[in-house]
């Protein structure tokens, strides 16, 4: 007996897999047999958009001199703690990345400011320099 489920169902459980691999695990009966309906997934097509790349800059020689700071959302599915958005902020000459979950986007200035507290406290130098994307 063949037992049917949706594609878009495995699709967005298994991380937004893509379809191919989908009817693979199902051929090697990984997963049951799921309708053949292939739909464009609006979350897939949202986090696959390209960015521009960040200008380019004179070589970083000095920590701090240069953080790149980024402001992004998980579109869809939320983390663990209910956050909805994420900032980055990348240390051009060291590459020290520090990740934030935040509930509202707001909240991405107060963590800038514990950065740069932070920095400030542990290195003894201050940031010159921020570029958000």
């Amino acid at each position: 007996m063949l037992v049917y489920s949706s594609s878009s169902l495995w699709h967005n459980h298994l991380g937004h897999v893509n379809y191919k691999r989908l009817k693979e695990m199902s051929r090697l009966e990984l997963i049951i047999n799921f309708d053949g309906n292939i739909e464009k997934c609006k979350t897939c097509m949202l986090t696959k958009i390209t960015r521009s790349s960040f200008p380019n800059v004179q070589r970083i020689t000095k920590l701090l001199e240069l953080i790149h700071s980024d402001l992004g959302d998980f579109h869809s599915t939320f983390s663990f703690g209910e956050k909805k958005y994420f900032v980055t902020f990348i240390d051009g000459f060291t590459r020290y990345c520090q990740v934030d979950l935040l509930h509202v986007k707001s909240e991405a200035l107060n963590m800038f400011r514990i950065l740069k507290n932070k920095s400030k406290l542990h290195s003894e130098t201050l940031i010159k320099k921020l570029i958000f994307k």
